[in-house]
């Protein structure tokens, strides 16, 4: 008599508590992840960051009063407590003096040097927003005289030119952003780490932490530039561009 095999299934008992152990980690997992603890614990070492947005900012200054003279000596201005705080000084620069008479004289650009009459007297850094002049020059080395008693207008011509970059940090890790690279080519060949001036790089970013980041530099209307983000770390982002205005 041929003998029959006995196959042993899982009792309906060991079976329900099987499925209930799953859908009780299932619940965990959708909690944790939903929580954020999963998400955070699996992006832990992923590393992004983004440009989110550029933009090229533009003002002007029309014979804009920046401080007064004085009788002697040098003075210093300090155009940004003005206005347009970590802007770059572009376009075509006017410096205008007036003396206790009222008289204009009217100081020109050339390179870092004021000038007048072809004459030095004085100096402006157009991307540290300050300027000196120097009232021995004007007086003494320019013929003027003794014109200046202190107190009287001095007024700037200019156009300030700024690009804004609001960059955010995307990924699981934090970034230290070391330097900034930029280019009107992809390949981002300048390094303008320099340009930043209301940051002290190396600047950490936390995962999720937002940050505009000013670029105190010109810009040229019609051309797109690009940008790139390197960090502490060696860590590279980008490039991201946009066409100025």
């Amino acid at each position: 008599m041929a003998s029959r095999l006995r196959r042993k299934g899982i009792s309906p008992v060991l079976a329900t508590l099987i499925l209930i152990v799953i859908a009780v980690l299932a619940g965990l997992a959708v909690y944790a992840w939903v929580s954020g603890w999963m998400g955070g614990w699996i992006g832990t070492g992923s590393k992004e960051l983004k440009v989110i947005k550029i933009i090229f900012k533009q003002g002007s200054w029309s014979k804009t009063w920046v401080g007064e003279t004085k009788d002697s000596g040098t003075e210093t201005y300090d155009l940004w407590s003005v206005g347009y705080r970590y802007y770059y000084m572009t376009g075509t620069i006017k410096v205008y003096v007036y003396d206790k008479d009222g008289n204009e004289y009217e100081l020109t650009r050339s390179g870092d040097n004021l000038m007048y009459n072809g004459k030095d007297v004085g100096d402006i850094d157009r991307d540290d927003g300050t300027m000196t002049i120097d009232y021995d020059a004007l007086e003494v080395d320019c013929g003027l005289g003794d014109v200046f008693k202190g107190g009287e207008d001095v007024k700037v011509t200019c156009t300030w030119q700024r690009i804004d970059l609001f960059v955010k940090n995307t990924g699981g890790a934090a970034l230290s952003i070391k330097r900034i690279w930029v280019g009107k080519t992809s390949d981002c060949p300048w390094d303008w780490t320099w340009t930043v001036k209301h940051l002290t790089l190396p600047y950490r970013m936390d995962p999720g932490n937002e940050r505009w980041i000013y670029l105190t530099h010109d810009y040229t209307s019609g051309a797109t530039y690009y940008f790139k983000l390197e960090c502490a770390d060696g860590s590279v982002f980008g490039p991201f561009s946009e066409e100025a205005p």
